[in-house]
């Protein structure tokens, strides 16, 4: 799904950074297609559960594009366990990427957009947040909570010119 929206982002022009996690190679396939668009494009390395790595992300995107216009808060892990299996660490680890990662990424980036009094946030949840999914509590709850999240910031941050919407996408295969 990242692929699709970073190659779409480039086809309407936008230059993109791509971000990824310091536990997984670098998306060189993504980024050589990417560029092929013509477009400038950035991969930036982090864990978007770590305040520190967004931070540095978003003022990386900054030094290199000179702003940001718009956040896609697309990271997120799904496995399915049922409840009476699942672990502690299966639940931390699902609402820590899903849920906690938006928030994160979004506080780094929304001082960017606070000044130049515009911006888009897109959050990625899932059709799961309403319906919820058998042996997947812990990935719709997670979604249930960004969008949640995601309705209490468009009140909050239209103001201030930038526009928070969320998508809720069924399953997608590779």
């Amino acid at each position: 799904m990242g692929r699709a929206i970073a190659l779409s982002l480039a086809g309407a022009g936008a230059d993109v950074a791509v971000n990824y996690p310091p536990f997984e190679a670098a998306p060189d396939g993504v980024m050589q297609e990417l560029q092929r668009l013509e477009v400038q494009t950035l991969p930036v390395v982090g864990d978007v559960t770590r305040p520190e790595d967004a931070a540095r992300m978003a003022k990386t995107v900054i030094d290199r594009f000179g702003r940001i216009d718009i956040l896609i808060n697309n990271a997120g892990i799904m496995h399915e366990v049922p409840i009476a299996e699942m672990s502690y660490e299966d639940w931390d680890a699902t609402i820590r990427v899903d849920l906690y990662g938006v928030f994160v990424c979004t506080r780094a980036v929304l001082p960017y957009m606070l000044s130049a009094h515009r911006g888009v946030i897109v959050n990625v949840a899932s059709q799961l947040a309403y319906t919820g999914g058998v042996r997947l509590a812990h990935y719709a709850a997670a979604k249930a909570g960004v969008v949640a999240f995601t309705k209490s910031l468009a009140r909050e941050l239209a103001p201030a010119g930038i526009r928070v919407n969320a998508t809720t996408p069924a399953f997608a295969a590779a």
